[in-house]
C-alpha cells in the first residue's frame, strides 16, 4: 500500500494552492450568528461578506463567484438557544453566482436572526 504526506500542495506552476473547480466538494460555507441582529460571520469558506438585509433575511457575498447561479446547491441549518431546528433557505428570486440571499424562518414561516450555517456546492467560474 502508498501512503502519500505533504505539508502543501500547489498548483501546476508551483505559485499557489490548487483550485477546486471541478471536484465535488463544497465551494463555499458560512457560519452565521447575530449580534444586536446583525448577522457576522464566525466561520467561512469563500465568503467575502454578509449584509443585513431584514430580519431573518441576509445576503452572503462569495470571494470567488460561482460559474452560474443555475447550477448551485445550497444547504443549509440552523438553531435557537433552544436546540429547536430552524430552516435556512435560498431566495431562489434573487439567483446569482456572486451572491446569495439567505431566509432564516421556523417551521411555521416566521423570520429569525438566529444562528445558523449555510453550505454551497457547485462549479466556480
Amino acid at each position: 500500500m502508498s501512503e502519500i504526506r505533504a505539508t502543501t500542495i500547489s498548483d501546476a506552476a508551483g505559485t499557489g494552492p490548487i483550485t477546486l473547480t471541478k471536484q465535488s466538494a463544497a465551494k463555499a460555507w458560512v457560519n452565521v450568528i447575530y449580534t444586536s441582529g446583525t448577522p457576522s460571520s464566525i466561520g467561512s469558506l469563500n465568503v467575502s461578506s454578509i449584509a443585513d438585509i431584514n430580519l431573518g433575511t441576509y445576503e452572503v457575498s462569495f470571494s470567488s463567484s460561482f460559474n452560474s447561479a443555475n447550477d448551485m446547491a445550497v444547504g443549509g441549518t440552523g438553531c435557537s438557544g433552544t436546540g429547536a431546528t430552524n430552516l435556512v433557505t435560498l431566495s431562489h428570486a434573487d439567483l446569482n453566482a456572486s451572491a446569495q440571499t439567505m431566509k432564516v424562518s421556523n417551521g411555521v414561516d416566521q423570520a429569525l436572526d438566529q444562528k445558523n450555517t449555510a453550505i454551497f456546492h457547485g462549479d466556480l467560474a
